[in-house]
């Protein structure tokens, strides 16, 4: 379930739900960029001067770098995936 708008779909190998790696919450990607929950920060692991979107988990207060998980659901979801949906996720 989504933590923002308490909503559920079993939407799956997906950027459309994002989870803290700490607390395990999830929360749709949309809704937590309408409520400022992924904002760009400074990069804490980049070269000075980058800046990165960053998670923000409102429940435990762990913030992670998008950077990271999207590179990762791409690397096991996108051989899987049909043109249709690469250009949805891509979007």
């Amino acid at each position: 379930m989504c933590h923002v708008c308490l909503n559920f779909d079993f939407a799956s190998q997906t950027y459309s739900w994002i989870g803290c790696d700490v607390c395990s919450h999830q929360c749709h990607a949309i809704c937590s960029a309408q409520k400022n929950i992924i904002k760009p920060r400074q990069s804490l692991k980049g070269p000075a001067g980058t800046i990165e979107m960053e998670f923000n988990r409102l429940c435990c207060g762990h913030a992670s770098e998008m950077f990271g998980f999207i590179k990762d659901v791409f690397k096991s979801c996108a051989e899987q995936w049909c043109m249709e949906t690469l250009i949805k996720e891509l979007e």
